[in-house]
């Protein structure tokens, strides 16, 4: 299964709506808008072994800034040292970045994810 595919997976599973790239025009809030950022590395253990280490950015939107914390704390706690669904994953950073023209508020997720 793919990182896309598991994320989905993760997300919808734990009932976030979620989109790739951006969300429709029309669609209510909350939801999650995730993409892949550029920045894939091959990683290797003394053993040999090759794991495949990915960049992706999250971003929870939600009505309320509270609101969007609390979902953007939430969509850590799925991903943050997640050994279950990846190799390993890690929630690097977390920021807001506002959006006047929607007027809603959005939280930033940026997770690194291992998988072989």
């Amino acid at each position: 299964m793919s990182a896309e595919s598991t994320i989905i997976n993760i997300l919808t599973s734990n009932n976030m709506t979620c989109f790739p790239l951006v969300a429709p025009h029309d669609e209510p809030a909350p939801f999650v808008v995730y993409q892949e950022i550029p920045s894939n590395m091959n990683v290797r253990s003394h053993a040999g072994d090759e794991a495949i280490r990915s960049m992706w950015q999250l971003t929870c939107w939600q009505y309320s800034y509270n609101e969007a914390r609390d979902m953007a704390n939430t969509v850590k706690n799925l991903f943050h040292l997640n050994l279950t669904d990846f190799q390993f994953s890690a929630v690097e950073n977390k920021f807001d970045l506002p959006d006047p023209d929607s007027g809603l508020f959005r939280k930033i997720l940026e997770v690194y994810l291992w998988e072989k």
